[in-house]
C-alpha cells in the first residue's frame, strides 16, 4: 500500500516537473520575442530551471525534455549550477 502510494508521488512529481518545463519554454519564447520582460523572465525561466535542476530524483524528465529546447534555452540551462553532478 504505502510503496504503492511512493510510486503515484513520484508519477505526479515527474507530471508536474514536465509540465513546469513547458511552461518554462514557452516562457522564454516569449522573453525572446519581446513579450516578457526581464524581471519576468528571471523569475519564470531562470529561476524555475534552477529549481528543477536542484530537483536531483526528477533528473530523468529534465534529460528527456532537454533534447527538445533550443539552442539558446540550452545556454540558459547550460549557464545554471547544477548541484546533482
Amino acid at each position: 500500500m504505502v510503496s504503492k502510494i511512493f510510486v503515484r508521488l513520484k508519477r505526479v512529481r515527474y507530471q508536474a516537473s514536465s509540465t513546469t518545463l513547458y511552461f518554462a519554454e514557452n516562457d522564454f519564447n516569449q522573453y525572446e520575442n519581446g513579450l516578457l520582460s526581464q524581471t519576468d523572465y528571471e523569475i519564470k525561466v531562470v529561476n524555475v530551471l534552477e529549481f528543477l535542476l536542484s530537483q536531483c530524483e526528477m533528473r530523468p524528465i529534465l534529460d528527456f525534455r532537454i533534447r527538445f529546447f533550443s539552442k539558446e534555452l540550452l545556454k540558459v540551462a547550460g549557464s545554471i549550477e547544477d548541484p546533482c553532478d
